[in-house]
């Protein structure tokens, strides 16, 4: 397992540095190729044209005036007597150009007086400094963007490469990497575990809600769990929804606690991949998905909600099935998360033999998606698969709604249900979320009665939520682990007690651990919005 990390994050280092170094010549070459052009073909148009040894301004090539020149030899000969003409008349529509004018000798029926000639190229020299001027203003614009873009680009990399680099400054120094921190309170064993969560920053409401939820085991052991054999101290960190943060979270809180509960977020996961590769900490029930880091050979991390995956499908069989509908855009965050998620729906889609109509991102860590609402409102799918955090993709819909998509579904994530409610009620929006929990609402499992007692017990005035109650799960698994490991209690114990997980009866939902994606449920329900029951995926019809 050593070796896997050590070989991981020169890899992953080596891979952010070529990201770099190929972003910066794309910048540097987009300069040299610009190199001012737009001014040079600006000034090469209005530049002056030689006409018989003349210098003659031009506008597109025609020439405006033309003087013939004299050849000095000719002043000394003699003038050849002209033959005489009959008079000739110009027809109303015969045109001539100041060549045909010249050779005819009537050039001085077109060539407007000195002054006006004057007036003429003053005038033309003034377009063409407003050209260029245009012209160079919009290269600086453009060069203003591109830096711009470039600094985003190398701030985001220098903060992976930071956070998947940094190491604890004193891991452990009180106990083995395996043991976990405990002394006797009475008649029971005090256990330390660790919190890291978003509690401010994008995703704000889902680290909020999880935390409380948690605490609605830890704070009432003695009051609700009296027959458990252990407390639980919690040692939290605040990570802001950002990777950085949560990096320097971790080597603070390893010292208090190798077990983190609850990991949010899939970037701030992986921060902790090189600690749990060294067993020197123990990740348990993260609310991530992506398929990268569920890996068979990572002992020292163990989910409790399914993959994305699983989500993608039942939300798709949904679409299909339920909605009969196919007719799919794809609308994803432009980052390592949304291009896997998207590449999925892809895959997922394909094997009902479905293309999506659309593909349209946002940048990572923002809210522009004016882009991507136009490019989808124009193909005006039925159904649009939203791969995004919860405030980009408030946006999108609203926006999406204003471009005429009001009778389109969307479907999003489990992370989305903190906006459902108010889209639905606000902008009439149909959205539709997947579930990683039963319905903590409705539903008449004993474990499902049990949250909701606790949640008008202790948190009366907070609206139930999906994520208040998969915190109150990982927490009670948590819990009952302890008491089915034998003490000491060590990191190797409960990872042990989790892998014999088989149809295991947590007051009623059923767990099973699956080595393959070291998660404990594949299990995931359809929320179709306030006032209606959650629908399992395995109850949706699977054919046509």
């Amino acid at each position: 397992m050593a070796k896997i990390g050590q070989n991981f994050l020169p890899d992953f280092c080596m891979r952010i540095c070529s990201m770099l170094i190929f972003v910066k010549l794309l910048f540097i070459t987009s300069l040299s190729f610009l190199n001012f052009s737009p001014l040079f073909t600006s000034v090469q148009s209005t530049r002056d044209t030689a006409v018989n040894g003349q210098t003659q301004p031009t506008v597109q090539g025609a020439v405006v005036s033309s003087i013939p020149a004299v050849e000095p030899q000719a002043l000394q000969k003699p003038l050849a007597p002209m033959p005489m003409q009959a008079p000739q008349t110009v027809s109303k529509t015969q045109a001539f150009t100041s060549q045909e004018l010249i050779a005819s000798g009537q050039s001085d029926v077109l060539s407007p007086p000195p002054a006006v000639q004057q007036q003429q190229t003053s005038a033309l020299q003034d377009d063409a400094a407003r050209a260029s001027q245009k012209a160079a203003t919009k290269i600086t614009e453009q060069v203003e963007k591109a830096t711009k873009a470039l600094k985003k680009v190398t701030k985001t990399a220098e903060k992976l490469v930071q956070a998947f680099t940094l190491e604890p400054k004193n891991p452990f120094p009180q106990f083995q990497p395996q043991q976990i921190p405990s002394k006797v309170v009475g008649t029971k064993t005090e256990v330390s575990i660790s919190i890291s969560t978003s509690l401010s920053g994008k995703n704000d409401i889902i680290g909020t809600h999880i935390n409380e939820g948690m605490m609605l085991v830890f704070n009432h052991i003695n009051t609700d769990y009296p027959s458990s054999n252990y407390f639980v101290q919690t040692f939290s960190g605040d990570d802001k929804s950002d990777a950085l943060y949560a990096r320097n979270n971790i080597n603070q809180l390893q010292s208090n606690s190798p077990v983190f509960l609850s990991l949010l977020g899939d970037e701030n996961l992986f921060t902790a991949l090189s600690s749990m590769l060294r067993s020197q900490l123990l990740a348990l029930f993260p609310i991530a998905g992506v398929d990268t880091i569920r890996k068979a050979g990572y002992r020292n991390l163990v989910f409790f909600r399914p993959p994305y995956e699983k989500e993608i499908e039942a939300l798709t069989a949904y679409a299909i099935y339920r909605l009969r509908r196919k007719k799919i855009a794809i609308f994803y965050e432009e980052s390592d998360w949304g291009n896997e998620c998207r590449k999925k729906v892809i895959e997922v889609l394909k094997r009902f033999d479905i293309k999506p109509v659309e593909l349209a991102a946002y940048p990572d860590g923002s809210v522009n998606v004016s882009d991507a609402v136009d490019r989808i409102a124009k193909k005006s799918p039925n159904v649009v698969f939203c791969i995004a955090t919860p405030r980009p993709a408030s946006t999108f819909i609203r926006l999406a709604i204003n471009k005429g998509l009001y009778k389109s579904v969307f479907l999003g994530f489990s992370e989305l249900v903190v906006i459902q409610k108010i889209l639905n009620k606000l902008r009439g929006a149909n959205m539709i979320t997947s579930s990683v929990v039963p319905d903590p609402l409705r539903s008449n499992l004993p474990l499902v009665q049990q949250f909701r007692t606790a949640m008008q017990k202790y948190l009366p005035n907070q609206a139930i939520s999906p994520f208040y109650f998969e915190g109150y799960i990982n927490a009670l698994i948590f819990l009952k682990v302890l008491n089915m490991a034998q003490p000491p209690i060590t990191t190797e114990k409960i990872i042990s007690t989790l892998e014999d997980f088989k149809d295991f009866d947590l007051y009623g939902l059923k767990l099973s651990f699956n080595p393959a994606i070291r998660t404990l449920s594949d299990q995931v329900w359809i929320n179709e919005g306030e006032g209606k029951d959650f629908i399992q995926a395995s109850d949706i019809k699977m054919d046509e």
